[in-house]
Parts: structure tokens; sequence; C-alpha cells
């Protein structure tokens, strides 16, 4: 259980990082004809998490004697899992992908509803950091549901 919990918590770090790097690490600036296109600190900093993180799960990996497969797989998706370990990750996918359809669902909706709200306030929306934050709010909503699940299966 805390081989899912620590990916869980990694994948999330790396999402949200990522986010960030993509909205607040890239700085475009015009100057006469030219465009400069620089980017800040953020994304050397995800890299070294990044790196760490595949690093770690390495080593756990190894530790589990698993190969280089497993080790981008999901550690709980080894060969040598028993049946139960196969059922958990069976219910923890399935209930990750009832999940995926109500928050792609939510997404379709939300171009409409920033513009009903742009509409009635007068707001101005960034579309661009919109199109960064929703697939990473997404992912790490059905990572969490996933790890939630599964922890709940596995405990039963």
């Amino acid at each position: 259980m805390k081989k899912v919990i620590f990916e869980t918590v990694g994948n999330i770090c790396i999402f949200i990082l990522l986010g960030i790097a993509l909205t607040k690490g890239i700085i475009i600036e015009r100057e006469g004809e030219a465009t400069v296109v620089a980017m800040n600190n953020i994304f050397i900093i995800l890299l070294v998490i990044v790196v760490l993180y595949l690093v770690l799960l390495a080593i756990i990996n190894k530790k589990q004697k698993g190969t280089m497969k497993h080790l981008f797989t999901g550690l709980q998706l080894r060969k040598d899992t028993d049946e139960r370990d196969k059922f958990v990750t069976g219910e923890a996918a399935k209930a990750t992908y009832l999940a995926t359809m109500v928050v792609l669902g939510g997404a379709i909706l939300l171009p409409l509803i920033l513009r009903v709200y742009e509409g009635i306030f007068g707001w101005s929306i960034d579309y661009y950091e919109i199109s960064i934050w929703t697939p990473i709010i997404a992912m790490v909503i059905l990572n969490i549901t996933f790890s939630i699940k599964w922890c709940i299966e596995y405990r039963k």
C-alpha cells in the first residue's frame, strides 16, 4: 500500500510542478520585431524532482526484484503479484474509469461555464492557464481516486 501512496504523491507533485512551470515559468517578451522566450528556474527544479522521483522508484523496484518495465507500468502491476492484488488494482481501475467520465464531462462544460461568468461578471479569463490547469487537475483527481480506491480495497 505504501508504494501506491508513494506513486500517487510523486505523480501529483510532478503534475503540479509541471503546471506551475508551464504557467509561471515561461516568459515571453517582444523587443521590437524580435520575440524572446525565456524559462526560469522552475524547469530546473521540475527536472531535478523528476530525476529524484525516478531514482526512488528504481530503488523500490529493485528491492522488489522488478524489471525496468515494472518501473514505468506501476509498481503495483508486477507479474508476480497475487490474485488479490490484481483484483484490488482492477477495482481501483474501475473507480478511476468512472471518475474519468465525470471529470471529462466537467472539463467539456468548463469553457461554457467560464464564458457565462465572463459575460455576467465581466471577468477577464486567462484561457492559456485554464488549458494547462484543467488536465492537470483532472490527473490529480484521477490519481487520488485510484489511490483511495486501491487502499480501501486492499484493507478489505
